[in-house]
């Protein structure tokens, strides 16, 4: 058996199409990093010339109330609501300044301003003074809390969300690559592992192994999956490790937001009320890697059935990507019916989504839902190979 498993390896590191995506798949993960460089680079430049939102937002209501009425003639009511707004601008003018302060980097009073202006801004809204419906009360504690945690741990913030340290390339290559490029990946690695035998007639050659139908699908299967999941993840981990060579590895300790009830619950509390949690980064990846190894995981075997299902290769091909795609583009219909989405693999595609409580199940939930289908699709995959007349 060792032997078939070595022939089968090989014969997965030998594939030319492995090899042109996996290689594509290199290409696109360095020019991500470039993009994104480039992007927060030119983020920083632009954002030293123009107003931030909240200045202009700020102008814009009190020109709005003294359009109303002149000053002197406006009522208590409208009063208080025009001073509301001056102490806004102030404070945006504030963070500002020291953000662009010159000489010494003042982020720490950048910080404290924007916690101010949000603890003010929350106070003006439960208090009636603005609905200022910009934001929602529940995300302005949010980002109270998250820039409490970078003066608390002394963290200073990025300077912009393009920055690419090797922590957050890693966070935000789960976020926002994972679903359709890796998934990809190997869909296409996967979706011609017996559909190929079938083009070629090597099967026949199979046949004559001293082996049961059964263990050849086994070692099939656990080689391809092996050979993929090592070379994606490989790859990942080598550019991780550049990439941290030259752009730095980033703090772990970055907060990042996560769901509170991510592994002692099904339904996840953050979902229904937008309340989170703040970890570090490093320890949220951490959570998040065996979420996303098991999607990884449900993708290959749900391949693996379709090529023992499919004629030929190029039909496995189509069929596995087609379905896919069409899956992921139905999610976000999905979602409506609760139950449903509970149940629905394509739910947990970004695993990032999951763990920060974008998702009406859980972390935990994911697991278990991943987990039970991979074994499922694969013994029903082993069972159709058993039964299937190849001859």
């Amino acid at each position: 058996m060792g032997k078939l498993f070595r022939f089968e390896w090989l014969k997965n590191r030998k594939n030319i199409k492995n090899i042109v995506m996996l290689s594509l798949f290199l290409i696109i993960l360095i020019g991500y990093i470039i993009l994104n460089g480039v992007l927060a680079q030119k983020y920083k430049i632009d954002e030293r010339v123009n107003y931030t939102s909240d200045k202009w937002y700020s102008v814009m209501k009190m020109n709005e109330l003294l359009a109303l009425s002149d000053e002197k003639d406006m009522s208590k009511d409208m009063k208080t609501e025009i001073d509301f707004w001056r102490q806004v601008y102030q404070y945006a003018v504030s963070q500002d300044v020291y953000k662009h302060w010159r000489g010494e980097d003042k982020w720490r009073d950048v910080v404290r301003e924007t916690i101010e202006k949000n603890e003010y801004l929350l106070k003006g809204k439960e208090e009636g003074i603005t609905s200022y419906n910009r934001i929602s009360d529940q995300e302005l504690r949010n980002e109270i809390k998250k820039n409490q945690v970078f003066l608390e741990e002394d963290i200073k913030p990025l300077d912009s969300e393009y920055q690419m340290t090797s922590l957050h390339f890693l966070y935000r290559l789960l976020d926002q690559l994972f679903p359709y490029l890796i998934v990809v990946v190997v869909l296409i690695v996967c979706a011609d592992t017996m559909s190929s035998e079938f083009d070629t007639g090597s099967y026949k050659f199979l046949m004559l192994q001293p082996y049961k139908r059964g263990k050849i699908i086994h070692i099939k299967s656990i080689a391809t999956i092996c050979y993929v999941m090592i070379s994606v993840l490989g790859i990942i981990a080598g550019v991780f490790l550049v990439n941290g060579c030259i752009n730095g590895f980033g703090n772990p300790s970055y907060p990042v937001a996560i769901d509170g009830s991510r592994f002692s619950r099904l339904i996840s509390d953050t979902y229904k009320t937008s309340a989170v949690e703040y970890i570090g980064i490093g320890k949220f990846l951490l959570y998040v890697i065996p979420i996303a190894i098991l999607y990884l995981l449900f993708t290959a075997v749900f391949a693996l059935i379709l090529s023992t299902l499919a004629a030929n290769s190029i039909a496995s091909l189509s069929m596995s990507v087609g379905i896919m795609l069409a899956a992921i583009m139905l999610q976000p219909y999905v979602v409506s019916y609760k139950t449903l989405s509970l149940v629905y693999p394509v739910s947990y595609c970004n695993p990032v989504e999951v763990l920060s409580g974008g998702t009406y199940g859980t972390a935990l939930m994911a697991i278990l839902v991943l987990a039970f289908l991979s074994i499922v699709i694969y013994l029903v995959n082993v069972l159709i190979f058993k039964k299937r007349d190849l001859l």
